[in-house]
Parts: structure tokens; sequence; C-alpha cells
């Protein structure tokens, strides 16, 4: 799994506005994944 990640590491790194979109999916996916953690934990 480390292997993918380096990889994508270093095709982002080449491409600027990716690495950019890249972070802003990587931040959108941990909002969504604790939002939806805190409602399935509360929820019925």
């Amino acid at each position: 799994m480390s292997g993918f990640w380096n990889e994508a590491a270093e095709s982002i790194a080449e491409r600027p506005k990716l690495m950019k979109a890249a972070w802003l999916l990587t931040l959108l996916l941990i909002e969504v994944g604790s939002v939806v953690a805190d409602g399935g934990s509360s929820g019925p």
C-alpha cells in the first residue's frame, strides 16, 4: 500500500494543480468520513 502512495506522491509532485486538488479531495474525504462516523455512531 505504501508503494502505491509513493508512486502517487511522485506523480502528483510533478503536477502542482493536481497536488492541490488531491489535498482538497483528501481533506474532503476526511471531513465526510468523520461526519459519517459521527452520524453512524449516534444514529439508529
